[in-house]
């Protein structure tokens, strides 16, 4: 297999920010880390300043519950307008 030096297959390093560098980070002793709100404890994921469940802005470092035991919940989130064709 020959190799491709191609910039769109590398995978880019995250930029430094004090408020997920901790997230970046972690993983390496076997325990993710996450952004949780102090008010409410809704876990962020990836680190924002602000709690998407309250809007809260007490932010704090938490560890993942236990080793190799999470939940995912997946969701998507769209934004803008669908031009709706008219024939």
């Amino acid at each position: 297999m020959q190799h491709v030096d191609d910039p769109l297959l590398e995978r880019a390093r995250p930029a430094d920010d004090p408020l997920s560098t901790f997230f970046w980070t972690s993983g390496e002793d076997g325990r993710l880390r996450f952004a949780r709100c102090a008010d409410c404890g809704c876990f962020s994921h990836p680190p924002t300043a602000h709690c998407p469940r309250c809007l809260g802005t007490d932010m704090r470092r938490s560890r993942s519950p236990a080793p190799g035991r999470c939940t995912r919940s997946p969701s998507t989130t769209s934004s803008g307008s669908r031009a709706r064709s008219r024939t």
